[in-house]
C-alpha cells in the first residue's frame, strides 16, 4: 500500500494530474464492469463444471463457490499459484486422484487461453484502429 501511494503522488508531481479527471468513470461504468466480471466468473465456473463432470459430478453452485474463495485466497499468494492450488486441494479432498485434479485445472487453463485469443481476434481490427488513430 505504502508503495502504490508513493507511485500515485510521484505521478501527480510528475504530471500535474487533477483528481477530477477521472469523471469518465462513473456509477454505471463500475457497476457494468463488476456485472461482467461475475458473468466471468460464473462461465468459469460452468466450464470447470463441463471438465469435472466426466469424473465426478459437483453441483455448480459448490465450484463457483469454489471459484470465488480461490480468487479470495489469490490475493494474498504470489502470482496465481494460489488460486490454482486451492481448486488442486479441493479436489483433493473430494477424493480425486491428483493426476485428474492438475489435468482439469490445466484444461481449464487452455481453455481460458484459447477464449482470450478468439476474443483478440474478433477484437484485433478495432485494437489496431484504436492504436494507430
Amino acid at each position: 500500500v505504502l508503495l502504490i501511494t508513493f507511485i500515485f503522488f510521484y505521478l501527480y508531481d510528475q504530471y500535474k494530474t487533477d483528481l477530477n479527471d477521472f469523471n469518465f468513470l462513473d456509477l454505471n461504468t463500475y457497476i457494468f464492469c463488476i456485472f461482467f466480471i461475475f458473468i466471468g466468473i460464473f462461465l468459469q465456473s460452468f466450464r470447470w463444471f463441463l471438465i469435472l463432470r466426466k469424473k465426478i459430478f459437483i453441483p455448480i453452485s459448490s465450484i463457483t463457490v469454489v471459484i470465488f474463495k480461490s480468487l479470495f485466497i489469490s490475493t494474498f499468494t504470489p502470482s496465481i499459484l494460489g488460486f490454482d492450488a486451492f481448486r488442486f486441494f479441493y479436489l483433493k479432498k473430494k477424493k480425486l486422484s491428483n493426476r485428474f485434479s492438475a489435468f482439469s485445472i490445466l484444461i481449464d487453463r487452455f481453455f481460458g487461453l484459447f477464449i482470450i485469443f478468439l476474443f483478440l481476434t474478433f477484437f484485433l481490427k478495432e485494437i489496431f484502429i484504436y492504436y494507430l488513430k
